[in-house]
């Protein structure tokens, strides 16, 4: 699959996450995906998750904890079957109020960098998050 087409799929995942529609995410990862967030174990969204079931749990909990102001890939960059993406985003914790923002800056120690590597011609197979 071309690089753009790598693209086109990582936004269209991004279109479901905004509208909340989780199985239009998950429609696009191969059952065998690997998804790692970086991060302390005691952050209920860290960790590794290793197929569907595992990301739909990861979604849920999103859901149940955060609350989004603004979410936006900022740019895309692609090579192949890799596509990375800027994310910027802002909300609060839903439990504790906290506010939470994330501007990615190129480079720079403050940025957030989500890795998709496509296995076939329709699935991504890979996600790992930088911050």
């Amino acid at each position: 699959m071309s690089a753009e087409a790598n693209v086109k799929i990582v936004q269209e995942m991004y279109r479901a996450f905004l509208r909340r529609d989780v199985p239009g995410i998950l429609v696009y990862l191969d059952d065998d995906i690997i998804w790692t967030v970086p991060g302390s174990s005691a952050v209920p969204m860290a960790g590794v998750r290793k197929r569907l079931t595992e990301v739909r749990q990861f979604f849920e909990t999103v859901e149940n904890m955060l609350e989004f102001r603004l979410f936006k890939p900022r740019e895309y960059i692609a090579q192949g079957n890799r596509v990375v993406t800027l994310v910027r985003y802002e909300g609060r914790n839903k439990s504790t109020g906290r506010e939470f923002a994330l501007i990615p800056r190129w480079p720079g120690p403050s940025r957030m960098e989500r890795r998709w590597r496509s296995r076939s011609t329709q699935t991504l197979r890979h996600l790992r998050i930088l911050r």
